[in-house]
């Protein structure tokens, strides 16, 4: 009797715990099938959002400018005042509508105070202000749209913004109304100004590389390549902050790594700089590390990496034997140069995209090589 009984409690055990599995995989599958239901009606949310923002600037300008990974626009709140932060091309640029008869000086003091507000604004203050963004996307950072590039404090800024003004070459081009002139300033950043965000986050990369295994230089490459350490960095992907992680494909991936199960990562969390290089890097590993771990000379290793991070590791593979499978293409690898694997990757890579991407990131990678010191 006490054999049958423990056989009894045995099965009852097998049982609960199939059960239990059962139970854990079935709410699983549930949360996964919300957080992509959540983000559906996000995206279906940001869209209309976005539509709307749109409509108000065809209404004022001939050319419709919006932000993306490397530029911040902000427009003022009757779309007549617009100012661009290329952090790409390193240069702000202001715009103002204005009657056809206002007077030069009359322009110049409207530049300055837009000058001033920009200088002065902080990256919360943009996030909050920008018409289409959602309540997920405001971003809770203190660091400064671009003051920070030109150096200025509050006790700084509104002789810089008057020294900017006096100085910038005003121009004047058609509006998209007759009775008004667009009067335009651009001003570049102050030489090297780009190594100023580079140092905010000098920690974050130094703290993941040790981590992760992937060089210092190769991070901030990614960064300056992807977003150009614009602090708002949304493209229409979507993909998010600094390092551009999709939610949806290589966020995944890293979630896995991170927490133990998929999740999508909300522009909030990659918003946040610090997270973000952590997820960026992450990624960095897992294609450095497992994708292309057979991968012998660590140079071609690193020319798949980068080009895989732009494109998916398939699309690396196909350029050495034209389907997405890695292994066949690993074993071609390693039968040449880095050099070779290299050209291999421009002539053969499925976009141009990604043959450009592969260019700017191997030359900053050597970029940032040498200025370590002075990051």
């Amino acid at each position: 009797m006490a054999k049958l009984d423990r056989k009894i409690l045995f099965l009852l055990m097998i049982i609960f715990s199939m059960t239990s599995y059962a139970n854990i995989n079935s709410d699983f599958e549930k949360y996964k099938q919300n957080q992509m239901e959540s983000y559906i009606d996000y995206r279906e949310d940001i869209e209309k959002r976005f539509k709307e923002y749109v409509s108000n600037i065809e209404k004022e300008w001939r050319k419709v400018e919006v932000p993306n990974s490397d530029r911040w626009i902000e427009y003022g709140k009757d779309y007549k005042e617009r100012t661009t932060i290329d952090y790409k091309n390193e240069e702000m640029k202001i715009e103002i509508i204005v009657p056809k008869n206002l007077s030069d000086k009359a322009a110049r003091e409207k530049i300055e105070r837009n000058i001033k507000n920009i200088l002065t604004q902080n990256v919360f203050e943009a996030s909050k202000r920008n018409p289409y963004l959602s309540k997920d996307e405001t971003i809770k950072s203190n660091e400064r749209l671009v003051g920070d590039i030109y150096n200025v404090n509050s006790s700084s800024v509104n002789k810089k913004a008057k020294d900017i003004t006096t100085n910038a070459k005003l121009s004047r081009k058609r509006a998209k109304n007759n009775d008004e002139q667009v009067v335009e300033v651009t001003i570049p950043f102050p030489k090297d100004g780009i190594l100023v965000k580079a140092r905010r986050y000098k920690d974050d990369v130094r703290k993941r590389a040790k981590e992760y295994k992937i060089d210092e230089s190769l991070i901030f490459a990614i960064i300056h390549s992807e977003s150009a350490y614009n602090p708002m960095a949304r493209s229409h992907v979507p993909a998010y902050g600094l390092m551009q992680i999709v939610p949806t494909s290589a966020g995944k991936a890293v979630t896995r790594r991170l927490y133990g199960k998929e999740r999508l990562l909300t522009p909030e969390y990659l918003y946040n700089g610090s997270k973000n290089i952590q997820a960026g890097t992450n990624y960095l590993n897992l294609l450095y590390y497992y994708y292309f771990d057979k991968v012998k000379d660590p140079i071609s290793r690193k020319y798949c990496t980068i080009a895989a991070y732009n494109t998916g590791a398939g699309n690396v593979a196909r350029a050495f034997t034209k389907k997405t499978k890695i292994r066949p293409a690993v074993e071609i690898i390693n039968n040449l140069s880095s050099r070779e694997v290299y050209d291999r990757l421009l002539k053969n890579l499925p976009y141009n995209e990604t043959k450009g991407y592969l260019k700017k990131v191997s030359t900053r990678d050597v970029y940032y090589k040498k200025r370590e010191k002075h990051i």
